[in-house]
């Protein structure tokens, strides 16, 4: 079973701005994310023509009871402001989306 959300961030949104910077290695400790990238660091990424494809390392293991830590997470994000988040719990989804949305 795969858990999908999606969400009209925007009406555009800068990808290459998004990975660079929501997504990007070498946060400071004060970045709101730095803990989660801390537990749950990007695996790989691939970029489309309107979009860029991020898949996250599997949820700790003191993480949600409902997320195996086998499931593979992906975060899509397109151009023209969708974000569709797979296998993420609705926690982390928030904060990505709240640091998204700063590239709108």
């Amino acid at each position: 079973r795969i858990r999908v959300r999606s969400v009209q961030a925007a009406s555009s949104i800068d990808v290459v701005a998004v990975l660079s910077k929501v997504f990007g290695g070498g946060m400071p400790r004060s970045h709101p994310l730095a803990d989660f990238f801390a537990t749950s660091p990007i695996i790989r990424h691939v970029f489309g023509r309107t979009n860029v494809i991020i898949q996250l390392s599997p949820p700790p293991a003191n993480g949600l009871p409902s997320l195996s830590p086998s499931v593979p997470r992906y975060v899509a994000i397109y151009r023209f402001g969708s974000v569709v988040f797979f296998n993420i719990s609705t926690k982390e989804a928030s904060r990505l989306l709240e640091q998204i949305k700063k590239h709108a």
